[in-house]
């Protein structure tokens, strides 16, 4: 496997969105990570809906937060619509505006992976950007560069909430820091390379 590797080479990752006001980061994960898998099947990068999850999928609990595996399976079932035809508006808005006319995305299947690097690595590399939970402590919130490497006080005494992800790499800092490439959906002004963090691995 590469020392280095990220899928933003390839031109399958959709650019960094911004969740707003709600607790909508497994929507934009889940979003992400479908559209990643569209684009290494198809060769074109299709910008598809959040908003989908937070009005039809209701299972999840759109701004006050959701699951992946849950997300997953309403894709696979019902698809989700293009960005286009059903924006994001940081809210659940009234009744489920897509039908069978619209235009969907759906998947065939999601899996989970072992949580141990190589796991992850190989998924990686051989299929595409992976869909992450953790949990997240204040200091991320002001994360400008560099390597992120959270304190052990930190994780046990500063963690303000849950989030999802989509790690779309990896690679090693001159350093030697290991670091995954993770993309963000707190908009393109946040982190670094337009709403990204390296996070330690």
């Amino acid at each position: 496997l590469p020392d280095f590797f990220d899928w933003r080479d390839r031109n399958v990752v959709t650019p960094v969105k911004a969740q707003g006001q709600c607790g909508s980061c497994w929507a934009f994960a889940s979003t992400a990570t479908v559209e990643a898998a569209y684009a290494i099947a198809h060769g074109e990068r299709r910008n598809l809906s959040e908003q989908t999850l937070l009005d039809c999928d209701l299972v999840d609990n759109a701004c006050d937060g959701g699951d992946e595996d849950k997300a997953f399976r309403y894709i696979h079932r019902n698809g989700l619509a293009y960005a286009v035809d059903l924006p994001y508006v940081a809210h659940r808005q009234n009744g489920c505006a897509v039908t069978d006319n619209w235009n969907t995305t759906r998947i065939k299947a999601a899996y989970f992976l072992h949580h141990d690097e190589d796991s992850i690595i190989n998924w990686l590399v051989n299929f595409g950007p992976v869909n992450i939970g953790m949990s997240v402590i204040q200091p991320m919130r002001a994360y400008k560069g560099g390597v992120f490497t959270p304190s052990e006080y930190a994780c046990k005494n500063e963690v303000i909430g849950l989030h999802a992800l989509l790690i779309t790499g990896y690679g090693t800092s001159e350093k030697g820091e290991k670091y995954w490439i993770v993309k963000n959906s707190w908009g393109n002004t946040w982190g670094v390379e337009h709403g990204y963090i390296y996070f330690a691995r």
